[in-house]
């Protein structure tokens, strides 16, 4: 699973308790991409670099060269090639909501 999110990041945290209770302290509009596993009952996460390195680009072919690669297309290659893989299809929903 993925996560993006606006929150600050505990260094020290471990699983869910790696998201701090504020946002981020570059502002609220500096998102973060984790990726997140549950394992026999306990979740890992992992901040996702802003520019992936070499192994990350080579785990989903991404090897044009001197092209630089960020987290975003890191996430969106693992999730099509999951997709294609399992011959599924892929839905965005986005929600907002405004309270006056």
């Amino acid at each position: 699973m993925f996560i993006v999110t606006n929150r600050n990041v505990n260094k020290n945290g471990k699983d869910l308790k790696l998201f701090g209770d504020t946002a981020n302290e570059n502002g609220p509009n500096e998102l973060r991409l984790v990726a997140a596993e549950k394992k026999e009952g306990k979740w890992t996460v992992n901040i996702l670099p802003d520019k992936i390195t070499e192994k990350m680009k080579t785990e989903v072919n991404l090897t044009d060269a001197g092209v630089t690669y960020y987290a975003s297309d890191y996430v969106a290659a693992v999730l099509f090639k999951k997709l294609q893989a399992e011959k599924r299809n892929l839905l965005f929903l986005s929600m907002v909501i405004i309270i006056t």
